[in-house]
């Protein structure tokens, strides 16, 4: 950690990856999660209409959140740069947005996990 430290421009770049990161982690677990749930959709029978509708409209619901999510993450300084650089001329929005969006988008992944297990 200490070389990290010792050179500020090795530290930029690494926030920069970590910031550039997280979209491909949240999408990576959505995709992962909508083809359990389509396959589960597949294997059930003629007779669970219901059941299949309420899977698959809660799975694209857990899916727009997600994509939700992944643009909130840039969006949420002008510019997107100062995710990573601290400037002067930064503005953000307030943390309590994007950390009660992620909430949300979190429950949506419960619910949807507990709608996977239950069919």
């Amino acid at each position: 950690m200490y070389y990290v430290l010792a050179d500020p421009p090795l530290l930029v770049h690494l926030l920069k990856l970590t910031w550039i990161s997280q979209p491909f982690g949240i999408m990576a677990s959505a995709f992962g999660k909508c083809s359990v749930a389509f396959l589960i959709s597949r294997i059930m029978g003629p007779n669970s209409f219901y059941r299949r509708w309420f899977l698959n409209v809660n799975t694209i619901l857990y899916m727009s959140a997600s994509v939700v999510a992944s643009i909130i993450v840039f969006c949420q300084c002008k510019p997107a740069e100062g995710l990573w650089k601290k400037t002067p001329d930064v503005v953000c929005w307030d943390p309590k947005i994007v950390q009660n969006f992620d909430l949300f988008q979190s429950g949506k992944d419960s619910q949807n996990n507990l709608d996977i297990g239950c069919s």
